[in-house]
């Protein structure tokens, strides 16, 4: 008989199953998880500044800039300077790049709710208030 995993195991295994899931959507659309995530990011916000991409992501602007420049070219996202400042570079998405996330996050719906399925409506409930509850800051 094995030992029970810790916590700790536990949300590895589920990070590692949820991880497997999301990067056989993600690389359908030849997206890298940094990439998906940046994207992402822009999406919530509308249209965001290089320096917010570097920090929501915890990278350096560089690193932005190099990622940004990647999806620009694969045609995901669109820069634009600021019309108040000059030095300011903004980010948003193009057509096409909020039609593939929406359908990407269909696909992630699907198979995170197939993962839930083996829950009860009941436990699903309550898992989901127990991630709010462990993701509010």
């Amino acid at each position: 008989m094995s030992p029970t995993p810790t916590l700790g195991e536990l949300l590895l295994a589920l990070r590692r199953k949820l991880a497997g899931r999301s990067q056989e959507i993600r690389l359908k659309d030849q997206l890298s998880a940094t990439q998906f995530e940046a994207l992402w990011f822009v999406a919530a916000s509308g249209t965001v500044s290089m320096e917010s991409v570097a920090n929501n992501l915890g990278i350096k602007p560089p690193s932005a800039t190099a990622l940004i420049s990647t999806l620009e070219r694969k045609g995901y996202v669109l820069r634009k300077g600021s019309p108040d400042d000059r030095r300011v570079v903004n980010v948003a998405l193009t057509a096409s790049a909020k039609r593939q996330l929406s359908s990407i996050k269909s696909k992630k719906d699907k198979a995170f709710e197939s993962l839930l399925s083996k829950l009860s409506a009941t436990d699903r409930k309550e898992f989901t208030r127990l991630l709010i509850l462990l993701t509010e800051e």
